[in-house]
């Protein structure tokens, strides 16, 4: 294994905030960004003693696998019952896994002419477990998907420039197709099936909700093939931690969506990374107006988690056309910024409190 595959593998998916503090905590020498980054410590490793490298290597790659099973990922549970639990995991134990480009790269992507040679679809490659005890049942998948792109207005000519010049932002839709790693998640103990979707790009909700479909798809014809009948039922709703997240006082609000007694819809992000929503001058004044009675649909927290002083947040991307129906119902859950498997079950404690 080469340190210039691991690099390359933790620069394509994992985002520079959440690199940067792995690295601090760890020692590592930083250049500026990503670029600058991945260039001083290639170019470090070349020169330190034999031993630095193997424990440098070591603590790049571990870090990498519990990116690659639990950072950023979109999440739904699935409760199921106790006996099928028992037969899913008897039937894995006994799974094959067939071999692919895909399941032989593993745990790396595919550089982009092998990934060509992929059909678009679902493959599994690894079955795994994590510091929780969960069996981890790991896909690679090969996607088309439409990502919401930034683009820098120093990008177009001067008169584009200055006819663009009211607005702040400008964005525009990219689509390529791209290989990401999702996860189903076994809790034994909790009889619960957790799908963790891979979003490390910034993916759209209709293309998660495909991204789920083929998964549980895939899975469903995997499992049958093994001799156990299953398939998914409704996802364990989430909606309900939305307000006692926001009414818990722990962890900093950064994105809150919320309606009032009058009708009014409101949505509120905190760009400073170090203040709360709930703090906030505005919304204090505004919730102590209508004596607290607002109704939370959409709620962004993170919280700084001691391992790292990473800050792993959890979003629950409600929307107000939810309010609407007879239920309210919320299935997904987005946990992102983690550092690893400490960051991800730390956020998966928080939402399991809340739902259970």
């Amino acid at each position: 294994m080469e340190l210039n595959q691991v690099v390359e593998s933790l620069r394509k998916r994992v985002p520079w905030p959440v690199m940067s503090k792995f690295l601090s905590h760890y020692g590592f020498l930083k250049g500026h960004g990503w670029e600058g980054t991945a260039e001083k410590i290639i170019e470090n490793h070349g020169t330190a003693p034999d031993e630095v490298k193997e424990k440098n290597l070591k603590i790049l790659s571990q870090f990498y696998r519990e990116h690659l099973l639990a950072g950023e990922k979109s999440i739904r549970l699935y409760r199921v019952d106790e006996s099928l639990m028992h037969s899913i995991m008897t039937a894995l134990d006994q799974y094959k896994m067939p071999d692919s480009l895909l399941k032989s790269a593993y745990p790396y992507p595919l550089n982009d002419s092998d990934l060509e040679c992929v059909d678009e679809g679902v493959y599994p490659v690894s079955i795994e477990h994590d510091d929780d005890e969960k069996v981890l049942l790991v896909f690679s998948a090969k996607r088309h998907i439409k990502e919401k792109v930034e683009i820098a207005p120093s990008s177009f000519g001067s008169d584009a420039i200055e006819a663009l010049g009211h607005f702040s932002e400008i964005y525009g839709i990219k689509e390529y197709t791209r290989q990401f790693f999702d996860v189903l998640a076994f809790d034994i103990k909790a009889n619960v099936i957790e799908i963790r979707l891979d979003i490390a790009a910034n993916i759209s909700s209709d293309d998660r909700n495909i991204g789920f479909s083929q998964t549980k798809k895939k899975f469903c014809s995997l499992i049958r093939e093994l001799g156990v009948s299953f398939e998914f039922g409704s996802e364990i709703n989430l909606f309900p931690a939305i307000d006692k997240l926001y009414r818990l006082k722990e962890g900093r609000v950064c994105e809150l969506a919320f309606t009032t007694e009058e009708g009014s819809i409101k949505h509120e992000k905190m760009r400073r990374k170090h203040l709360c929503l709930r703090e906030e001058t505005y919304h204090k004044a505004g919730a102590l107006a209508v004596d607290g009675h607002i109704f939370a649909y959409r709620i962004a927290t993170t919280w700084t988690h001691k391992s790292m002083n990473s800050q792993p947040e959890l979003l629950l991307p409600g929307s107000s056309r939810m309010l609407s129906k007879p239920k309210i119902y919320l299935g997904e859950a987005l946990i992102t910024k983690c550092c690893g498997f400490s960051d991800y079950g730390f956020v998966m404690n928080k939402l399991n409190s809340l739902v259970t």
